[in-house]
């Protein structure tokens, strides 16, 4: 129930509100949004203005960690970091923390989602 409870809270809400086709991002004001409301689309304006909020406020608190010397590579929910996190922000159960899912010797970051690490006990692919 925990890979289901995370994979609806990581990615879910963000579906509604990404355009496969671009990568570009505008930010406009209340006449672009009215604008975008009006057009034949089956994307809520609450729910695109939803998906933005929380996924700004991820952005946000993953900033101090993301924006470190030490870090290599970063994903929605995840950061891989060349020295450990403080123990007050990690738990492997409570929520907004972050788990300890691999110790890594030694990667390769490609693109986004695009990586080989070398593990303590195997080879990830991705």
């Amino acid at each position: 129930m925990s890979f289901m409870y995370k994979l609806f809270m990581n990615s879910l809400y963000g579906r509604f509100s990404i355009n496969p086709k671009s990568t570009k991002n505008d930010i406009g004001g209340i006449d672009l949004y009215h604008y975008m409301m009006k057009q034949d689309s089956r994307i809520d304006g609450d729910i695109l203005v939803r998906a933005a909020a929380i996924t700004a406020c991820a952005r946000i608190y993953m900033y101090p960690y993301t924006s470190r010397e030490d870090c290599y590579y970063t994903d929605t929910d995840s950061v891989v970091l060349g020295n450990p996190l403080p123990e007050a922000v990690v738990s492997s159960s409570e929520l907004g923390k972050f788990k300890l899912e691999e110790k890594i010797s030694k990667g390769f970051f490609l693109a986004p989602k695009s990586y080989y690490c070398y593990t303590v006990e195997n080879e990830v692919i991705k």
